[in-house]
């Protein structure tokens, strides 16, 4: 069996270091490919300091062969909530019936792409009612796997998002 490729997209700054290191370290350990995205391939730093080098930039994303599209969160994922190419990625690969994720601040994201619209999702507080707003049914779970698109509410499930994650790539 081939194995299946997972982009994880941070911000190149302020982004929650503690949701990608778990996040990544779960999806390798379970044997996928794991591959980091940013809007460049400048070194990305994480709000508590980590230092990441994207290994592609969004523009560089292959749908065809991404089996599954995670936003990180933390303050800086914001620079996606608008961006055209991060909306567009999330919608083709929703639409393509792939993996769709996102965690703390960044189920906006899938929001603003239009595919939280009616369904159930997890987010962070502090983003609740802008989820809300866009027709998101927020249920305040550590992770919510609604088909496939699976969102995490904050750090302390970055874990078990990142296993959910990987339990729905093995279906």
């Amino acid at each position: 069996m081939e194995t299946k490729t997972v982009v994880l997209v941070i911000a190149p700054q302020e982004f929650r270091d503690e949701e990608f290191i778990e996040t990544r370290k779960v999806l390798e350990e379970a044997g996928f490919r794991v591959q980091v995205a940013s809007k460049t391939k400048d070194t990305a730093i994480g709000k508590h300091g980590t230092e990441v080098v994207p290994d592609i930039t969004l523009a560089d994303i292959n749908t065809e062969t991404t089996d599954a599209l995670v936003f990180i969160g933390g303050r800086g994922c914001s620079v996606y909530y608008q961006d055209p190419r991060a909306l567009g990625l999330a919608k083709i690969m929703h639409n393509a019936g792939k993996v769709v994720a996102a965690i703390c601040a960044a189920p906006v994201i899938l929001a603003n792409a239009g595919i939280l619209q009616g369904g159930m999702a997890t987010c962070d507080v502090s983003v609740a009612n802008e989820m809300k707003k866009k027709g998101t049914v927020c249920t305040g779970k550590p992770v919510e796997v609604d088909d496939r698109v699976i969102t995490g509410q904050n750090v302390d499930a970055a874990k078990s998002f990142g296993q959910a994650i990987a339990d729905r790539l093995r279906k």
